[in-house]
């Protein structure tokens, strides 16, 4: 048999650490990788009514009115940036050929919050309550 020559000495590459170890880092040190968490403001830390706005009914109302407009405002932000995402999904649905049951009711569904944006910008709470 003949003997092997000796050759260099690889060192061996270090190894992942186990799973279990790289888990609980991210739970305690959070991902680098990961989007940032945006957590709502829970009822109890949303601004409410003042005991001044709740002893008079007219001020409630009016309370009750900066509420809608900024859920209003908050919608209507929203639906700016995520429609053009959309529209931009449908088109590539219809590129790569998607059933045309899924791109109507993808169109249906843009179509609608579309209208529903229109209407919100054109209308404003009635002083009445009803809207």
């Amino acid at each position: 048999m003949a003997e092997l020559a000796p050759g260099p000495i690889v060192p061996i590459p270090p190894q992942s650490p186990p799973a279990w170890q790289t888990m609980a880092e991210a739970r305690e040190h959070g991902d680098d990788r990961a989007p940032p968490i945006e957590r709502p403001v829970a009822e109890s830390q949303a601004p409410g009514a003042t005991a001044w706005e709740l002893s008079d009914p007219v001020r409630y109302r009016e309370y009750e009115l900066r509420g809608q407009r900024r859920l209003r405002q908050e919608y209507l932000m929203a639906a700016e940036q995520e429609l053009p995402k959309w529209k931009a999904l449908l088109d590539r649905a219809r590129a790569s050929g998607a059933p045309p049951a899924v791109i109507a009711e993808a169109q249906d569904k843009i179509l609608r919050l579309e209208a529903r944006q229109i209407a919100l910008r054109n209308s404003e709470p009635s002083q009445t309550g009803k809207e």
